[in-house]
């Protein structure tokens, strides 16, 4: 009995130090060496998961791909996950992604990549 509330104590302690460090959010570099913020505006239900969580400052204004990206540079590592891809048959605008490419949506502006060396093709701004 001695032992199992010593676990859970020492579970409990860790826990409670842990966590501050787990929730501080990561600050990135960008090429220009200015450091952006992220921005977690409310829960509202109105606006796409996506863009409730990854909303960037940059420069005191928002991040907008389709003016402060080029085709050809690399895509930022926070935007290679899943969350962000976009199903082209949903949009018009959109042409097929070929072989290793993949629509993707930041901010509102569609972005068309290659997954492999997840570099910029092509930009849309909406």
């Amino acid at each position: 009995m001695k032992k199992l509330v010593q676990a859970g104590l020492f579970a409990l302690t860790t826990a409670v130090v842990a966590a501050p460090a787990i929730a501080a959010p990561a600050t990135h570099a960008h090429d220009n060496n200015s450091h952006a913020q992220n921005v977690h505006p409310g829960n509202t239900y109105g606006q796409q998961h996506s863009e409730q969580r990854h909303r960037e400052v940059v420069q005191d204004r928002v991040l907008k791909p389709s003016r402060d990206w080029k085709a050809g540079q690399a895509l930022p590592s926070r935007y290679y996950g899943k969350g962000y891809t976009v199903d082209h048959k949903r949009y018009k605008h959109l042409s097929k992604p070929g072989k290793n490419q993949r629509w993707i949506r930041v901010n509102g502006d569609y972005i068309l990549i290659n997954t492999v060396n997840h570099s910029i093709l092509k930009m849309i701004a909406d």
